[in-house]
């Protein structure tokens, strides 16, 4: 028969056992992305008054930090504006949010300035130098958010003209004015990879991707929906690994 010592330790090693198997099922990866053009430092919130700890640094224009996280924990950035952002991990889907509400797709969080979007003004040479706005949402397609994010503050984009327009298909652009920056953007270690599809987001007219010409071949080019594109059509777009959409444009007919 055995003791008291020995029923004591046999009792405590379950209990121990019982306390891993419960942590390693409530435990799940926590991918976030970087969208914004400074490397952004991650901190644990105790919750219990303490002071926060830094965790990682996230790389600027789109770096990624993988964390292994718990129902109830908190994380927490310094924005590029200097605002602080609260991470909460929750019980339901999605799982984590900002506290401020920004969106977020299963287990992946992007960090940015504006919750859920990024505008980007653009000016034509048309129609009394008309313009529009392209919102940005690197949820969609991160990877791909990024690398364009990174283009328009580089300004690559400036002075780009649109290299083929075919109506109820897509206007594509992405031939940089600038000979050297179109060389430097197109070498093979400066490719993209590719994101994965986004779960319900189809494509839909005025939605950009990148164009590719095989797997991780993203570079500079990039398409947008046309109108009046036919719903076959628009079932073809994102059947290529590259397509993925990561804006879309405030439509105006007009240009």
């Amino acid at each position: 028969m055995m003791g008291d010592h020995q029923l004591a330790v046999k009792a405590m090693a379950a209990v121990i056992l019982l306390l891993l198997q419960l942590a390693s099922v409530a435990a799940f990866p926590l991918n976030l992305w970087n969208t914004m053009p400074e490397d952004i430092h991650l901190f644990w919130e105790p919750g219990n008054g303490g002071q926060r700890r830094e965790v990682g640094v996230i790389a600027k224009n789109g770096g990624t930090h993988l964390e292994t996280t718990h129902v109830g924990h908190t994380f927490s950035y310094d924005d590029t504006k200097g605002q602080r952002h609260q991470i909460l991990v929750c019980e339901d889907q999605p799982f984590v949010r900002l506290d401020d509400g920004g969106p977020s797709d299963g287990s992946v969080l992007e960090l940015e300035n504006s919750q859920g979007e990024v505008r980007v003004r653009c000016s034509t040479t048309v129609m009394d130098n008309e313009s529009f706005d392209i919102l940005v949402r690197p949820s969609w397609s991160p990877k791909g958010a990024a690398r364009f994010l990174e283009l328009v503050r580089e300004g690559y984009y400036d002075g780009c003209g649109l290299t083929r327009v075919v109506p109820n298909f897509l206007t594509q652009l992405g031939i940089g004015a600038n000979a050297e920056a179109r060389t430097t953007w197109h070498l093979p270690e400066k490719r993209v990879p590719d994101d994965p599809s986004p779960w319900g987001v189809p494509f839909k007219e005025g939605m950009l991707s990148f164009a590719g010409s095989g797997k991780d071949s993203r570079a500079t080019d990039i398409f947008i929906v046309m109108p009046d594109a036919t719903p076959g059509t628009l079932r073809n777009f994102g059947t290529n690994p590259w397509e993925t959409p990561f804006a879309w444009w405030t439509l105006r007919r007009s240009l």
